[in-house]
């Protein structure tokens, strides 16, 4: 990323193919991963590298060293990737008949009603035709007690952030 102040690569928008994971902000990341995968698919992406501590250290320490491994076009990053990809096919599939920004939003707000909020999110994120505006367009839950505390935790308070610090 060339400006911390993007979400997105600007090149990668006038692309024909879906974003990748260290094609997006830092600022994403953390929400990508405490929201779309579980911590055993990422423990697991990490002893595939053979990250040192990766069978002693807890979920949370791994998930700030997975954040941080994110932004590099390499292994890990690699990794993250194809799990993400693999884990949210359906999503995927079902996004990638949307045609512009506004069809997204749809099937994006249409995710969150169905509480399929993980495969959504990560497809809308890499969807081509997403803007910087679309993580920031609903945050459902914020306030209220929420039968999903994972997703309120990592996906809600990271996405209301980055709504408050949006220039």
């Amino acid at each position: 990323m060339t400006s911390t102040n993007r979400l997105f690569d600007a090149d990668a928008t006038l692309e024909k193919r879906r974003r990748r994971i260290w094609e997006m902000s830092s600022n994403l990341h953390c929400s990508i991963i405490g929201t779309c995968l579980t911590t055993a698919e990422l423990r697991q992406i990490l002893i595939k590298i053979e990250l040192p501590g990766v069978y002693k250290e807890t979920d949370h320490t791994l998930h700030i060293r997975a954040v941080l491994l994110a932004g590099k076009r390499d292994l890990p990053s690699k990794l993250l990737q194809k799990a993400l990809d693999r884990r949210h096919r359906a999503s995927i599939a079902q996004f990638s008949k949307a045609r512009d920004v506004e069809e997204v939003s749809a099937l994006w707000s249409k995710a969150v009603e169905k509480a399929e909020i993980p495969g959504g999110y990560w497809a809308a994120l890499t969807h081509p035709k997403s803007t910087e505006d679309l993580p920031r367009v609903r945050a459902p839950h914020v306030g209220q007690t929420s039968p999903y505390p994972r997703f309120t935790q990592g996906f809600w308070i990271c996405t209301l952030g980055l709504y408050l610090t949006k220039p």
